[in-house]
Parts: C-alpha cells; sequence; structure tokens
C-alpha cells in the first residue's frame, strides 16, 4: 500500500498511485493540471507521480493500440491518491465482408485496432502446414483494413487474419 511520506516543513510527498489493469507492458501516462507531466508504467502497470502541487488533474492513460482512457482526480496536499484505470483489449480481428471482383480478384475487409498490423494468410486447407503466410503485414491507422486476394474458380480457399504487435 502506498504511504504519504512527509518532505518537511509539514509537506508531504503529493501524487498518483495507479495499477492499468490487464493490459500489461509500458504504457504512456499523461498528467495535467496545475502541473504537467508525462509518466511511463513499469510492466505491470504501476506508476507514480511525486511532489504535484494540489489541485485537480486530468490523467490520460494509452497503450499500444488500445483506446486511450481519461480521469479526473483532485490532489490535496501531504495525500497521496490511488487511481485505476481499465484499459480496453484491442478487437479481435474479424471478416467484414468479401467481395468478388471478377476475373479471379476478391477484396476482404476486416475491422482492426489502429496501432497495430495485420496479416491476411490464405490456404487451400485447414492444415497448419500448408497456411501462405508470406503476403505483406499492413499498419492498421482505422477501424479496418481490405487486402485484395487471387482466387481461382472453382477450387475452395480459406482465410485467416493474424494480428501482430
Amino acid at each position: 500500500d502506498p504511504v504519504a511520506r512527509d518532505g518537511g516543513a509539514g509537506a508531504g510527498d503529493r501524487g498518483f498511485l495507479d495499477d492499468l489493469g490487464p493490459a500489461g507492458g509500458v504504457a504512456g501516462i499523461s498528467v495535467s493540471g496545475p502541473t504537467n507531466r508525462t509518466l511511463r508504467s513499469d510492466a505491470t502497470g504501476f506508476f507514480g507521480a511525486v511532489d504535484l502541487p494540489p489541485g485537480s488533474y486530468v490523467l490520460t492513460a494509452s497503450f499500444g493500440g488500445l483506446a486511450t482512457v481519461s480521469g479526473t482526480n483532485s490532489i490535496a496536499a501531504g495525500v497521496v491518491n490511488t487511481v485505476d484505470f481499465q484499459l480496453p483489449e484491442p478487437t479481435v480481428p474479424t471478416i467484414q465482408s468479401i467481395n468478388l471482383l471478377g476475373a479471379g480478384q476478391m477484396v476482404i475487409r476486416w475491422n482492426t485496432s489502429p496501432g497495430f498490423s495485420y496479416r491476411l494468410d490464405s490456404s487451400p486447407s485447414l492444415d497448419p502446414a500448408v497456411w501462405d503466410v508470406s503476403r505483406p503485414v499492413v499498419p492498421a491507422t482505422g477501424k479496418s483494413l481490405g487486402a485484395t486476394n487471387s482466387v481461382t474458380p472453382g477450387t475452395r480457399s480459406f482465410f485467416q487474419i493474424v494480428r501482430l504487435p
């Protein structure tokens, strides 16, 4: 448990201690208010800011391509506040549409989480040994991506979307 320490002249350390939840890894945190700071969590999601002057602060946490989460908290002299952010998990890629263009071409679209990269794999069967994983990796900048793929009429094709870090 966090404990406020005496900083002399009756002023204790003032700041935030937090746990970002299940996202893990290193997250960026901005603290805006009477004093502005940019912080980084440790690998467990813990972060702290000390010696903040009293006042109202907006804390914003972000991790990789996950949604940004913000919250407001007030600091009083000599008090250590604890705040808890829950960063959402990234979207599981799901094929949204397959459009046949003719001449053996089709476009496959899927949902994405910005900040992650994706690869469209294909295979003539579900045997793991025959999946074509040579397609280019595409970074997501919005909520969906698409890729054109060649198909041979009358043959069966399987597709999977792979989200990469």
